[in-house]
């Protein structure tokens, strides 16, 4: 079987669209990152403005997919209730509004905390002042004592060589210990989703 067509799918979005209750529908999965293959199947999320509307239109959604010769996989929930599940996250990912009503936008129900990603320069410093640096900032196991260094105390984390993301209230802590090993660094600042 060969992979559907986008413009396929778009038209399927848009009858169940068309179902009273519904206020967006969205593509996820293989599909929507581009990743299929003839065996994928097409994972549509359906929103529903409340409970009552999505119970008493289940079934005129199934009817509406069985006149489509499409492989679907559709998930049906309210708004408060993707809220609330794992799937959240991974819609605001890689999901697709393939249709809305009333220019619905997913986004506003998203929690975002302000970070920031700090890359540091440790090549000046001789090998003794490195691990110096480097117990301080990232902490040190001691024995059985393990201490804490100042990213982990900031609520933050290691990213790569080089690099912590750091959420902004713990910045200044950061900021001012580089500047006090004077040790160069750049900011960028960034949104990160509230992990649930």
């Amino acid at each position: 079987m060969k992979p559907y067509s986008f413009n396929e799918i778009t038209f399927l979005a848009k009858k169940i669209g068309e179902t009273e209750g519904v206020i967006a529908v969205i593509l996820f999965g293989s599909y929507a990152r581009g990743d299929y293959d003839e065996g994928s199947d097409i994972d549509l999320l359906v929103l529903f403005k409340n409970k009552k509307k999505l119970l008493s239109n289940w079934r005129k959604l199934m009817k509406i997919t069985s006149k489509f010769n499409l492989f679907v996989q559709m998930i049906p929930l309210t708004v408060k209730e993707l809220v609330k599940s794992p799937l959240f996250s991974l819609i605001l990912r890689e999901g697709k509004i393939l249709y809305r009503k009333n220019n619905f936008n997913l986004m506003k129900y998203a929690k975002f905390e302000p970070y920031a990603l700090i890359a540091y320069d440790l090549s000046k410093l001789d090998a003794k002042r490195k691990v110096k640096f480097l117990q301080k900032f990232y902490g040190r196991k001691c024995g059985k004592y393990l201490y804490k260094g100042i990213v982990e105390s900031a609520g933050g984390f290691k990213v790569g060589r080089g690099s912590v993301i750091i959420p902004l209230k713990g910045l200044k802590n950061i900021t001012n210990f580089l500047e006090n090993e004077k040790i160069p660094y750049n900011i960028r600042y960034l949104w990160m989703l509230e992990a649930s």
